[in-house]
């Protein structure tokens, strides 16, 4: 199990607000991944195009990142919190349910089988000309 937070990713001054530059392109070194639900609202919404930092892989308590289960044919988009209590990393704490699709946390993960998982980081949202 991890020991301790990862004190190299770039904590939030606000952490219980988020905000994300709005891009009217994609600037080189970054990917989209297109956001298809609503699980991440209000800071994602289905239809939204999340700009992604795939080089960036290390967990950090309360980032969204693009993450690849499994047991999953698809990679989606979850925050990644620290859990102190269990000395681990997890996503989504409780059950819930949207649109009738059921969802559940997953957690007990080190710092390196959390980062596996992880494809990269949402930096942005991107906005084209004529959005």
């Amino acid at each position: 199990m991890a020991t301790q937070l990862n004190s190299s990713c770039t904590q939030a001054m606000q952490p219980d607000l988020r905000s994300f530059i709005v891009f009217d392109q994609i600037t080189a070194g970054l990917g989209h991944f297109e956001v298809v639900d609503d699980w991440n609202s209000p800071h994602l919404r289905a239809g939204d195009v999340a700009l992604i930092d795939y080089s960036d892989n290390e967990p950090c308590h309360g980032e969204l990142f693009v993450v690849q289960w499994q047991s999953a044919p698809d990679p989606e988009i979850v925050e990644v919190f620290w859990m102190p209590k269990l000395g681990c990393w997890g996503t989504r704490v409780t059950c819930a349910e949207l649109e009738g699709v059921r969802r559940c946390g997953d957690w007990g993960y080190t710092d390196r089988g959390m980062a596996d998982r992880i494809l990269g980081r949402v930096v942005g949202i991107y906005e084209g000309a004529g959005a």
